[in-house]
């Protein structure tokens, strides 16, 4: 049998190698890419993808250089953290207008069932009840707008707002406001006379001291009710569209939250159009407000 010769290994010398090529490994072979079919090279493989504008960005950066926002894990991140999503302010305020909407309508349903029945004057328990249902109203209002409010700049509205016209609203408010409270006495004159149904006037609040009259029914409906229509939802409504259609559609909702008083609606409705001009010609709730506490307080 020929005898096998082992190579000497110990007395093989290495190849030398130079400065310029230490630390370069040799050249392996290559594999396809995997994401080359979605446009991507080999390098993004390592990159980071930032979380708002889907941009690439190398990981040594803190902060993406486009739209400067903060690397997941980063300081910066930590310290600002990522904004959660919400949801459109229409969607927000639809839905706290359909919370507030039933729970007026179960309110009203509950007072008429529990006032007092002929000529009985309302007592101290029936005032201490209408008076927490008040209390529970204004505290369902300011928990939504606590709750839903944005940034100024999320609230911009579609199209520019008119200057406030206070010598105008001054002379158009006066008789304008007479007309509206002459068709709603005359509206409700009609519905007793020819429908021959109760029609709610007020009546049960005649016996009650000044103080709680003027709280139950002047201060607290046109104070919580002009806020968050005129103020709360007329800005949400001019986010999408324009002056006119917020106007409306704000007095249309308005009239509709007052179903405890279905045959009032039509009415409450108009109402809401002259309380929606007179919010767009000053600039502000303050003349709304007003005008709802004197209509209320006459009705």
């Amino acid at each position: 049998m020929p005898e096998t010769i082992e190579p000497d290994r110990e007395n093989v010398a290495e190849p030398e190698i130079s400065p310029e090529n230490k630390g370069v490994h040799p050249p392996t072979e290559s594999f396809p890419n995997p994401n080359a079919a979605f446009g991507e090279s080999p390098v993004s493989e390592f990159l980071v993808r930032c979380w708002r504008c889907e941009h690439r960005f190398p990981p040594a950066r803190e902060q993406c250089p486009t739209c400067l926002a903060p690397k997941p894990g980063s300081q910066d991140s930590k310290r600002n953290p990522r904004p959660k999503r919400r949801a459109h302010p229409l969607v927000e305020m639809l839905m706290a207008y359909l919370v507030y909407s039933m729970v007026n309508v179960i309110m009203a349903f509950a007072m008429d069932a529990t006032v007092p029945a002929g000529d009985v004057e309302p007592d101290a328990q029936w005032v201490m009840r209408v008076l927490s249902m008040e209390i529970l109203d204004t505290l369902l209002i300011l928990g939504m707008v606590l709750a839903l409010r944005r940034p100024q700049e999320e609230l911009a509205p579609c199209g520019p707002e008119p200057a406030p016209r206070w010598l105008l609203t001054g002379l158009l408010a006066p008789p304008m406001f007479l007309v509206v409270l002459s068709l709603n006495n005359l509206y409700h004159r009609w519905l007793a006379e020819s429908l021959q149904l109760p029609v709610l006037d007020g009546s049960m609040f005649a016996s009650l001291p000044g103080f709680w009259k003027v709280l139950l029914i002047g201060v607290q409906p046109a104070l919580v009710e002009e806020l968050f229509f005129r103020g709360w939802i007329y800005r949400r409504l001019r986010t999408a569209m324009g002056i006119h259609a917020s106007v409306w559609i704000c007095a249309i909702m308005f009239g509709w939250a007052h179903l405890g008083v279905p045959l009032s609606v039509p009415i409450l409705i108009l109402i809401g159009v002259m309380l929606g001009y007179a919010r767009v010609s000053t600039g502000g709730v303050c003349v709304p407000i007003l005008l709802h506490f004197i209509h209320n307080m006459l009705v």
